[in-house]
């Protein structure tokens, strides 16, 4: 029932399901990279900010291409099923279940959104950034500790 609700939507309806989950991504992902930046000073609120920007960049393509990859393999699955069952009406052999139709396909979908993210210019440089102060505030709090 699932397969058959997610494969029959239309362009649209795909379209504001992925927009949707961008949305709820780049709020979670805001919120899960402005955590980088807990504690005091000046450098805490800009890792803060370029976190929560990076981190709003990188949900929000995650969301959106896990949403595209479960309508992919959904559509995989329905034109499977329907081959299947065409192939055991007329009495021929059942065809072989395509590769990538499970649930652990979608971790490579996630690995998949990060690498894009990273190819982004707007994401690698938030990324980049976020490193590299993520690197001077730890330097400055084992000098402050010494």
């Amino acid at each position: 029932a699932f397969d058959a609700h997610v494969a029959g939507m239309s362009e649209d309806e795909l379209n504001a399901a992925m927009g949707l989950a961008a949305v709820v991504g780049s709020l979670v992902g805001s919120i899960l990279g402005s955590r980088l930046g807990k504690g005091n000073g000046a450098a805490s609120g800009i890792l803060s900010s370029v976190g929560s920007m990076a981190g709003s960049i990188a949900g929000s393509q995650a969301a959106s291409n896990l949403v595209g990859s479960i309508h992919k393999q959904s559509l995989e699955r329905v034109t499977y099923e329907e081959r299947r069952k065409a192939a055991v009406e007329r009495g021929e052999p059942i065809p072989e279940r395509p590769q990538g139709m499970g649930w652990a396909d979608i971790k490579k979908s996630l690995s998949k959104a990060k690498e894009a993210v990273e190819k982004k210019p707007g994401g690698m440089a938030a990324m980049s950034m976020m490193s590299e102060l993520a690197k001077n505030a730890a330097a400055k709090r084992n000098q402050a500790k010494s």
